[in-house]
């Protein structure tokens, strides 16, 4: 079943009545917003922002605090955290785990959104506050070492800058282990990642927020409707990923299919669907010998030494377990040019 893992991972086994410890993990985006987005938290809010922006914010109304099962449980849903600082400031905290095309894009979006639906129309430009995108990701986006990028409008040669509406920030979580410093907002951030329980808990240690953030977290995974809430996001977001890896898998297929068409004209339907079938490392092999084939004849060789290279393989696997000696295994080797 295909969420066997993913229920082993981060499911909690119950033994004689009680749970063993166990943590929900801060970067999911429904653990981020229970955090985050909860008016009774927002002083974590605040700390969070503070560790973020240079205006430092006194006091933060969050505008989208609900959080709807349908929402959890979709996995196209954006469960960010939107609020207005005390000075009007408008803000909208994403947190990504999955890798996302033309996210740069795709922020500038959901800023522009945020920022235009300030006002009606016919009202005056002048109510328009700055606005203001943060994006916590879990993969590299951005071109740079650093793990904190922020973005302005300015002119390219003098950097004078045309407005200070719009900030957006991009957070690479994938980029804090080449980070040297113990800053607010490193801590946070390790928090966040959650790669281990020890550096929650050392992060905890040190910052009495994110201390506070930490007995949250452990109530939120000792609680039944929590857990299972999180469980149909973890779903939710594997479903979206293995459709967006099957996607982009069947878009390789697709291509490789017509390159062969159009060198081959016409290629026979039975090899197609052969093809189609190939896992990925076949895949691979074939897709770069494509220039070596000359005809429909050689696809069909390379695709039965495909099949004869992965059989000869599991021989050997097989033939390890049965405890053969190293002397026979390098002959073994050595005739069938398998690499050790």
């Amino acid at each position: 079943m295909q969420y066997n893992n993913i229920i082993e991972t981060y499911f909690v086994r119950e033994t004689s009545d009680r749970y063993e410890e166990f943590l929900l993990k801060p970067k999911n985006d429904f653990v981020f917003k229970k955090i985050f987005g909860d008016v009774k938290n927002k002083d974590l809010l605040i700390s969070l922002l503070n560790s973020i922006l240079s205006d430092k914010v006194k006091d933060v109304t969050i505008l989208n605090s609900e959080l709807l099962k349908e929402n959890i449980e979709d996995k196209k849903s954006v469960l960010d955290v939107r609020a207005i600082t005390d000075v009007g400031h408008h803000i909208d905290i994403e947190i990504q785990v999955l890798r996302t095309v033309s996210m740069p894009e795709r922020s500038l979006y959901y800023w522009s959104k945020l920022y235009i639906e300030q006002i009606a129309v016919g009202e005056s430009y002048k109510k328009l506050k700055k606005t203001i995108a943060i994006n916590i990701v879990d993969y590299d986006c951005i071109n740079t070492n650093k793990y904190h990028n922020l973005f302005h409008i300015q002119e390219d040669e003098t950097k004078l800058r045309l407005t200070d509406v719009l900030e957006i920030h991009f957070i690479e979580l994938s980029k804090l282990k080449n980070i040297n410093t113990m800053d607010n907002l490193y801590q946070w951030m390790n928090f966040i990642k959650g790669d281990s329980k020890e550096v929650i808990l050392e992060m905890a240690k040190i910052n009495r927020d994110i201390e506070k953030a930490y007995d949250i977290l452990r109530t939120m995974s000792q609680d039944k409707e929590a857990r299972a809430l999180y469980l149909s996001r973890e779903m939710a977001l594997h479903d979206e990923a293995t459709r967006r890896e099957e996607a982009l898998e069947e878009g390789r297929v697709t291509l490789l299919i017509k390159q062969l068409n159009r060198k081959f004209k016409d290629l026979p339907r039975d090899l197609e669907e052969k093809i189609k079938k190939l896992s990925e490392d076949k895949f691979e092999i074939l897709s770069l010998d494509i220039f070596e084939l000359n005809t429909i004849e050689d696809i069909y060789n390379t695709y039965k030494y495909l099949l004869a290279i992965f059989l000869l393989i599991c021989k050997k696997a097989t033939l390890n377990l049965l405890g053969w000696p190293f002397f026979e295994r390098k002959r073994f080797n050595k005739w069938f040019c398998i690499p050790r």
